[in-house]
């Protein structure tokens, strides 16, 4: 049986602030201090999206009493995202990701992965643009392994669970670029024949996104 990781890393939340003797700026995702002068754009949705590069991972599977580990090859994720700032501090929103190349590293043939995920981050300024956060996420994810022209391969899913950071920096009021950085636990399972399947999946991901302020 193939060996596939699902991975995730969850991008989250991005700040910015008032620079001294610069306009200033939006409230961001993950919380800010707002601005006060009339009319400058303020908004606490923002939307955008990203790329992630997972390095490393592994796997753990565990069929009819027989177990099987390994390491997975590295695998790349599209990522969109949609923040709503709570509080100055807090934040929430969706990061849903696709993967390409999802397979354990001494395979040939690779899968994709559908990963629904939710978020929320907390953060705090460490200078006039910048802003380091750290978050979690609950998902579900779905793993489309590769069918050799077969129509009836089950397709493994279940919950996974991400931690992570990062840190955000505001290039100006409608635009915050941020690196992120997340470990996922997967708890994916699979019915073939009658025979289930469990699967430990953990993955490393590191990530680089752009969000914009909705409105405001």
């Amino acid at each position: 049986m193939r060996h596939f990781l699902v991975l995730l890393a969850l991008v989250v939340s991005s700040a910015v602030a008032h620079a001294q003797g610069a306009p200033p700026m939006p409230p961001p995702p993950g919380g800010g201090a707002p601005s006060t002068v009339p009319g400058a754009p303020v908004s606490n949705l923002w939307v955008g999206a990203g790329g992630e590069l997972m390095p490393a991972g592994s796997f753990n599977t565990t069929t009819a009493g027989t177990t099987a580990s390994g390491d997975t090859a590295t695998a790349f994720g599209l990522v969109g995202l949609l923040d709503y700032q709570l509080s100055p501090v807090l934040s929430v929103g969706l990061a849903p990701r696709y993967v390409l190349n999802v397979k354990g590293s001494t395979d040939n043939e690779s899968g994709s992965m559908l990963d629904l995920r939710a978020y929320a981050s907390a953060g705090t300024m460490i200078s006039p643009q910048a802003r380091l956060f750290a978050m979690g996420g609950l998902g579900y994810s779905i793993i489309y392994l590769p069918t050799n022209g077969a129509t009836d391969v089950p397709n493994p899913a279940g919950l996974t669970l991400t931690l992570g950071g990062g840190i955000a920096y505001a290039m100006n009021p409608r635009l915050v670029v941020l690196a992120t950085a997340s470990y996922e636990f997967g708890f994916q399972s699979v019915s073939e024949g009658g025979v289930e399947t469990d699967l430990k999946l953990d993955y490393l991901s590191l990530g680089l996104g752009a969000m914009i302020p909705i409105g405001g």
